[in-house]
């Protein structure tokens, strides 16, 4: 999370600690954008108006590296007028929420960016199909049923040289 006020701060991690995530925080878009790529977070939560570096900088430079791009960002902010949400979303915001923020609709929308970047994680980049985390899980899921259940895995090398 990165946030610059910190009474604002205090209140987002009480929120998002008491429905079961680890908190990370920095108050400023510097220390924001520093670090990330030692203790990679799962999901940026970052305001706009800061000292400094600005959250749209913020993620302009995340969405610039190799180590974080993939990191989902959800902008929370006061600015709420169309011109500030679209810059945002362009400059590679997954998603954008204006102050005051409902908690129950945040906590959604922070469930739902990190589902969906688990399930393109688990893809196999090549044909989109599950990739071997999802195969894992699923015959994890399997292995620990009482039900009978059978298993064909192929793997075929060269497979873009087919396509």
């Amino acid at each position: 999370m990165v946030e610059d006020e910190p009474n604002l701060r205090q209140v987002l991690v009480i929120q998002i600690q008491r429905a079961g995530f680890e908190v990370l925080e920095a108050s400023d878009g510097y220390s924001g954008s520093r670090g990330r790529r030692v203790d990679a977070p799962d999901l940026i939560l970052l305001d706009v108006m800061m000292p400094g570096l600005d959250g749209y900088e913020v993620c302009r430079r995340l969405r610039g590296s190799y180590l974080t791009r993939h990191i989902p960002i959800i902008m929370l902010t006061a600015r709420g007028e169309e011109d500030a949400r679209t810059t945002g979303l362009e400059g590679g915001a997954n998603d954008y929420l204006t102050k005051p923020w409902a908690k129950r609709e945040l906590l959604i929308r922070i469930t739902n960016a990190l589902e969906w970047s688990r399930q393109q994680r688990s893809a196999s980049p090549l044909t989109g199909l599950p990739g071997n985390q999802s195969i894992n899980e699923e015959l994890r899921q399997r292995y620990g049923s009482t039900g009978n259940f059978a298993l064909l895995q192929l793997d075929i090398d060269n497979l873009q040289a087919v396509q």
